[in-house]
């Protein structure tokens, strides 16, 4: 099987990627749309993405790309976030702090204790292991950055403080994307977006309603803008239950009634946190 996942080897992807299948070959692309194009194209079986962060929240270039594209969420994979500061001097000689964008913001607060009476500056990569690769060519002591112990020990860079995130519980949760449906497992969850065609009072409520009267649980409700119009909006939901399961089947339907229209991402089996 090849995957396609987010590069260089070492990211927190490349991690949840070893969980879903070890033995798979790795294709590391430089972004999240380079991963949905290659499985698109078919040059990749599968795919695997960041899509929620514990911190940070959603992953919106995820969520652009579910909506842009046909891909299909196969499986959900959750694996624990720990950051690592790696470089080759000591936490006193750093001056600067390279990472994904994601990685900084999870570790916002333990930056901010690195100013002393030089501040310390931050700079945005297109990975944590791109970062790490980085910092491993540069060798600098004064530069270090923000990636996982794996990437530390693929990439040769001295470990100078685990778990800098601000926060222990940190988890991101993964999709697998390919072009299939799951078949319905007995304990999944179903992913959608709804498009309302208009704003009106109660429209949350109605929509809540539709699977509230039903006793499906909604897992997930997060709201970004639709890009198309100042004040218009998009809705991510998830679900417990499978899309093939009668009463979900129902739900969707009545809701794709009720506004302008909806995407049904996938079904797929819930990922077990203690795996």
């Amino acid at each position: 099987m090849k995957l396609a996942v987010l590069g260089p080897a070492g990211t927190f992807s490349h991690e949840a990627a070893l969980k879903y299948d070890r033995n798979a070959e790795m294709i590391f692309v430089n972004s999240i749309w380079d991963v949905f194009e290659l499985v698109e194209q078919r040059k990749a079986d599968s795919g695997v993405v960041p899509v929620e962060n514990s911190i940070e929240g959603g992953v919106g270039i995820t969520l652009d790309a579910l909506i842009e594209t046909d891909q299909k969420i196969k499986k959900e994979i959750i694996i624990p976030i720990r950051h690592c500061l790696c470089g080759f001097g000591g936490i006193e000689e750093i001056r600067e702090v390279h990472s994904h964008t994601q990685a900084l913001g999870q570790c916002r607060n333990f930056l901010h204790s690195l100013n002393r009476e030089t501040p310390v500056k931050t700079f945005q990569t297109s990975s944590t292991a791109a970062a790490a690769e980085e910092m491993a060519a540069l060798k600098d002591r004064k530069k270090a950055c923000l990636c996982s112990r794996l990437a530390a020990e693929l990439y040769g860079l001295k470990i100078i403080m685990e778990d800098a995130h601000d926060e222990k519980n940190n988890m991101t949760r993964f999709f697998v994307i390919n072009h299939a449906d799951a078949e319905p497992s007995g304990n999944d969850k179903t992913s959608f977006a709804a498009f309302p065609q208009n704003d009106r009072p109660g429209l949350l409520y109605e929509m809540l309603e539709i699977f509230s009267k039903r006793k499906i649980n909604l897992t997930k409700l997060e709201s970004r803008p639709s890009k198309k119009k100042l004040g218009e909006y998009i809705f991510y939901m998830d679900i417990k239950g499978h899309m093939k399961d009668k009463l979900i089947s129902e739900a969707l339907q009545e809701l794709e009634k009720d506004i302008r229209k909806i995407k049904v991402f996938g079904s797929y089996p819930k990922w077990d946190i203690e795996k």
